[in-house]
């Protein structure tokens, strides 16, 4: 049954071709026209909302038509840009923005730029599309508009095509004379390298920048999606040009470029390609890669395949051995591809100093775990229900009805199967910062915080159970910090000798940047941040608010509750102080 709409189109809408002062001249007006049952889709060629089928816009528009002015209302009068080429009539509806281009006193042309922000307003009899030019205006008369190039590249210019200086949110140190800056897009960061005083030094045109691996190299991703890397001083190593990018070690990157699946170097060059399933982590120079289910291959730093093996899945090289899983038993081989320890396990881990825990199945079919050495012997006559690999020497083990306790290098309890264990440590060590948590299973004592020693550097009294804050900005880092529980689920901060630094204990406290904290003083989740630094609560949140991000140094709230719309967002410094957004406004 048909419908009728009204649809109102501003800005960016259906434009009449008029004669201004002589000049070929587009004016946004607006426009009510009857529409039926048709099909709409927003973004077309033209801006706006169009209905495939020949709407009214289409067939006044004249194809390659290039024209000279745009004239738009805005709610502090009638704003002129001069340009040199608008949009081109096309039938075939292509999903792309309107482009535009400047012209200088001298006749100078400028590169083409497309608008940036849009806005969908639905109603129960309107619904309109605003895909034009957009501006943020700090005074009336001062008109600035956030636009992108055919690369996608953010540029702020004021109303000749003149750049402007963007009012950056955050600014992370990378060297004396460079800085990775940000600005607020929407609900978007987009990054770019600045001198830290809002100078350009680089493209503004990266959306996400992963956390820094151990050669403090970053993956970034740009505004047309593809991945590159980055070094710390916001060198490019390897250019955005990826559809997928992922580290394995030892400088060498998982990717996808199109059709091309393979590892890249440091430089960007495929040094392997293959269509393979699955893949490791480079160890011992050498990384596996699953070919099909039946396939295995180890590749060099070369891209060689030293190793071929008809198997399932293999795991990295320690020791100079790696665990495979062929017919669903697992064995081990050498370095040369030699297989050394037969096809028997349920389970088997890495090698560390010579022993590597597996497990078989025992006569009631429960998993029974071992440790072996390098001939596939085992060392002694313990048994644990569970071993976990070996990180700087030591291996979590779990005894059923006991608790876990840790393993040493020579495959002696260097502490008891009879504690509750908090966490997993980090990727090396089963010590964060030489420390541990640990507390007596069946019983009501307090937790304690151990060395590698076992010495007991405190008792940490009303707390249970704890953990060691993640550094969210570097890989497998760690902060020197402890969020400690009571026994009625009330959080508290500790620093690395177990002494409290918040005056008293809350709801939930979560570590959301080095020197800030997210406290919630009640299950409704009111509460408040905090800055460690400064000792001073810098915003009050409620139950009705959700800190949905941070990232270097600008936390984002939704100030709407769950599934209420439209959502509203502010953004803060880690003084509490509002951040400035490109965000369109409503004309």
């Amino acid at each position: 049954m048909s419908q009728l709409f009204k649809l109102f189109i501003l800005c960016s809408g259906f434009f009449f071709n008029l004669n201004l002062n002589g000049q070929d001249t587009l004016r946004a007006s607006e426009i009510s026209i009857d529409i039926g049952d048709y099909f709409f889709e927003s973004n077309c060629a033209h801006g706006h909302i169009c209905c495939q089928v020949g709407c009214i816009c289409c067939t006044q528009l004249n194809r390659d038509q290039v024209y000279d002015t745009i004239v738009f209302p805005k709610s502090n009068g009638i704003q002129r840009l001069k340009i040199v080429e608008h949009y081109h009539y096309a039938n075939s509806h292509e999903m792309f923005p309107v482009h535009f281009r400047f012209k200088d006193t001298n006749g100078l042309i400028s590169p083409k730029y497309y608008d940036v922000l849009n806005q969908f307003l639905y109603g129960e009899d309107i619904y309109t599309s605003h895909n034009s030019l957009i501006q943020q205006t700090k005074k009336p008369e001062t008109a600035e508009f956030l636009v992108n190039d055919e690369q996608r590249h953010y540029f702020l210019l004021d109303q000749h095509g003149h750049e402007l200086p963007f009012q950056y949110a955050s600014h992370q140190k990378l060297s004396d004379t460079l800085y990775l800056s940000s600005i607020l897009v929407n609900k978007q960061r987009i990054y770019g390298l600045t001198d830290g005083k809002g100078n350009r030094k680089g493209h503004v045109n990266l959306v996400d920048i992963s956390p820094r691996n151990e050669r403090g190299h970053a993956v970034v991703t740009d505004t047309q999606a593809k991945k590159g890397v980055m070094d710390s001083l916001g060198n490019v190593l390897i250019s955005c040009r990826f559809n997928e990018l992922r580290y394995i070690g030892a400088d060498r990157y998982e990717v996808i470029l199109e059709q091309k699946h393979g590892i890249i170097d440091v430089n960007g060059t495929f040094i392997y390609q293959s269509n393979f399933q699955h893949i490791s982590r480079y160890s011992e120079n050498l990384v596996c890669v699953q070919k099909d289910e039946e396939h295995i291959a180890y590749i060099g730093l070369q891209g060689d395949e030293i190793i071929q093996l008809k198997a399932e899945w293999g795991l990295e090289f320690q020791d100079g051995r790696a665990a495979v899983l062929k017919n669903e038993k697992w064995g081990y081989i050498n370095n040369h591809g030699e297989l050394v320890i037969d096809y028997q396990y349920e389970q088997a881990l890495g090698f560390y100093n010579g022993i590597a825990p597996v497990s078989v199945r025992g006569a009631e079919f429960n998993m029974r775990w071992r440790l072996i050495d390098t001939l596939g012997k085992y060392i002694n006559d313990q048994t644990y229900c569970e071993i976990y690999g070996f990180k700087s020497g030591y291996a979590k083990a779990f005894k059923n009805g006991s608790g876990y306790g840790i393993i040493d290098s020579e495959g002696k309890e260097f502490l008891p199967c009879k504690y509750h264990i908090d966490g997993f440590g980090s990727q090396e060590d089963w010590f964060i910062h030489d420390r541990m948590l640990i507390r007596e299973t069946n019983s009501q004592k307090s937790a304690l915080l151990i060395t590698k020693k076992r010495d007991t550097i405190c008792n940490l009294k009303n707390y249970i159970a704890g953990y060691f804050v993640q550094d969210l900005e570097q890989n497998e880092a760690f902060r020197p910090y402890i969020i400690a529980y009571t026994e009625n689920g009330q959080q508290q901060l500790l620093n690395l000798n177990g002494e409290p630094l918040l005056k008293k204990d809350y709801r939930s406290v979560q570590m959301i940047s080095p020197s800030l904290l997210c406290i919630y003083t009640d299950e409704k989740r009111n509460g408040f941040l905090y800055n460690l630094t400064t000792k001073k609560t810098i915003l009050e949140v409620s139950e009705k608010d959700r800190i949905q991000s941070f990232e270097n140094g600008v936390i984002q709230i939704c100030r709407t509750p769950p599934y209420a719309y439209p959502e509203i967002y502010e953004f803060y410094n880690e003084l509490g102080i509002r951040l400035s957004v490109y965000e369109l406004s409503s004309n």
